[in-house]
């Protein structure tokens, strides 16, 4: 995670390869910090934020 805006968009590194909406409807889990175990749906996906 590189960044967090609020408590609705989570900008990643790494997402640049991906078309904008590959991850759309897709789940986010973390797997280590304070979130890790969490999971949650991702909404949407467009340039490098979920």
């Amino acid at each position: 995670v590189a960044s967090v805006s609020g408590n609705r968009e989570i900008e990643a590194m790494g997402l640049g390869a991906y078309a904008a909406g590959y991850f759309t409807r897709g789940k986010l889990t973390f797997t280590s910090g304070a979130n890790e175990g969490t999971a949650m749906e991702v909404k949407a996906h467009e340039a490098g934020k979920l």
